[in-house]
Order: C-alpha cells, then sequence, then structure tokens
C-alpha cells in the first residue's frame, strides 16, 4: 500500500512539474494535488527533494548502464518525460536532485 501512495503523490508530483519549476512548488500543493494530508506526504517523503530523487531512482532502477541496450531504454524513458527531468536538472537549490545523486553515488 505504501509503494502505491508513493506513485500516486509522484504522479501527481509530475503533472505539477509540467506547468512549475520545483522551486515554485509547495508541499502543500503536492498533497492537494494528490488529495492527501501533509503527515501523509511527510510520512514517504522528507520533502519535495526527496520526492523527486525516489522518483528518479524509481524510473533509473531497471538501467544498467553497462549495457548499451538497457542503458538507450533508459534514455528513452526519460526522454519521454523531459519536462519532468529538465526541471529537476535545472533546480539549483539546496537540495537539488544533483546533490542527492552526488551523496548516493558517492555512497
Amino acid at each position: 500500500m505504501a509503494e502505491i501512495t508513493k506513485m500516486w503523490i509522484a504522479d501527481k508530483m509530475r503533472e505539477i512539474m509540467k506547468h512549475k519549476p520545483i522551486d515554485k512548488i509547495r508541499v502543500t500543493e503536492i498533497c492537494k494535488a494528490a488529495d492527501i494530508e501533509r503527515p501523509t506526504f511527510y510520512y514517504h517523503f522528507k520533502d519535495k527533494y526527496d520526492l523527486v530523487a525516489w522518483m528518479f531512482c524509481r524510473d533509473a532502477y531497471g538501467t544498467d548502464i553497462t549495457s548499451v541496450a538497457s542503458a538507450a531504454a533508459g534514455m528513452n524513458r526519460m526522454k519521454q518525460d523531459i519536462i519532468f527531468y529538465r526541471r529537476a536538472y535545472e533546480d539549483a537549490s539546496q537540495n537539488a536532485l544533483w546533490h542527492y545523486m552526488r551523496q548516493l553515488l558517492g555512497d
């Protein structure tokens, strides 16, 4: 059930990010779009940046970067959701996606 809730929240975040950059989105707005209470959001994610990092990792999980075919398939999935990835990478805030990725890949 928790995974379904996380995916629901992520889907709503993707919809919002089609129209706004991350720094202009508030957790309250995500909760309203997902029709959930703030404690539900914070049960699953630390903040909106944690949500975006989870979304990225979930999308990339099945990609084997040592396989050309797998990497190409992963890139094609990203291309289909280019607005989300562009906005995620353009964010230069303190908690930007690249901070999470650096921490994840560094560990």
